[in-house]
């Protein structure tokens, strides 16, 4: 079966069309819930483990599931292959056990620990545990897929089990890191509390079972959609909204001397280009703290210069950005 007309439901691939109603996605949802205590009492060192074991794994350009996510991208999406090497270079990072636990513990005022049991903090005289809230439905923008896969991460982290729907742009690369998932998760706790669907934006019948079923719902896009779900979501449901980032960099006066222009132009030659401004991450403005206009202005033609440049560095194997 083609990857574009599979989803993943709880430790399986099944055929996309069989799940189009929402009759269908309750069955999933109910199912999801019977899980909610497995996902909950599981270690999470044992999670930081094995996200960290398959970023490992995503270090290796050879690694199957990588080859299949980088030729979808070049192929499929258009990407040019060495805007999609740095986009899967990201992989590894995010998974990385050092950097997954300072985002909980930056994120939580207590010992990570107290995601697996109750603690005693000294600012208060009984015990406290964090729990997960339970079914999080993921509504991902369509723009690069780490979106969907940094969104689907917090879910894990915090021992939801989590409903991901995937952007129609791209269908497919998380579904390569769903099979990543099964091959490294031995004991099959992650992958088991993770269903990753595909719906068309706008059909009520099925959105309505997600409004009313969730127990939270991330979305990330543009505001009219985190209004509709906002407005439109059960009041038993918390809906977080994650909406258009606009991004910057920023020239130091201290930098921004003749001698650096060829150089920071560059640098942010390759930001700007990096993800055709898909990415939050592609600065959208840049402030120079200087009010020398001659010299902006100097400036502002080598980047003009980069910019061309990087496009068709970054463009040259593929055609496109």
């Amino acid at each position: 079966m083609k990857p574009e007309k599979q989803i993943y439901i709880w430790g399986q691939f099944v055929k996309k069309d069989n799940y189009n109603s929402g009759a269908k996605i309750l069955e999933v949802i109910e199912k999801g819930k019977e899980k909610i205590t497995l996902i909950k009492d599981y270690s999470i060192i044992q999670i930081l483990q094995t996200l960290d074991k398959i970023g490992k794994a995503w270090k290796n350009k050879d690694y199957p599931y990588r080859k299949k996510t980088f030729q979808f991208l070049t192929c499929n999406q258009k990407i040019s292959p060495k805007s999609t090497e740095n986009l899967l270079d990201i992989i590894p990072l995010i998974l990385n056990f050092d950097s997954l636990k300072k985002r909980i513990t930056m994120s939580i005022p207590f010992p990570f620990e107290i995601t697996d049991k109750w603690l005693r903090p000294f600012s208060f005289p009984g015990r406290i545990r964090a729990f997960p809230r339970g079914i999080t439905t993921h509504i991902c923008a369509g723009n690069v897929f780490l979106g969907a896969l940094d969104s689907l991460i917090m879910g894990i982290l915090t021992k939801n089990v989590n409903i991901v729907k995937l952007s129609s742009h791209d269908p497919v690369s998380l579904l390569y890191f769903m099979e990543s998932l099964i091959n490294e998760d031995k004991d099959g706790v992650i992958s088991s509390t993770i269903a990753v669907l595909n719906w068309e934006r706008g059909n009520k019948d099925i959105e309505d079972i997600v409004l009313n079923n969730s127990d939270t719902i991330l979305v990330w896009g543009g505001e009219d959609a985190i209004k509709y779900y906002k407005n439109n979501a059960d009041s038993n449901v918390k809906v977080i909204g994650y909406g258009p980032k606009i991004s910057f960099g920023i020239i130091s006066k201290n930098s921004f001397i003749k001698e650096n222009f060829l150089d920071i132009a560059a640098k942010c030659a390759h930001d700007i280009c990096l993800f055709d401004q898909k990415a939050c991450s592609s600065p959208q403005n840049i402030f120079i703290q200087s009010n020398d206009e001659s010299k902006i202005k100097e400036f502002m033609n080598k980047l003009k210069d980069s910019i061309k440049a990087e496009i068709i560095a970054i463009s040259s194997n593929s055609g496109s950005i």
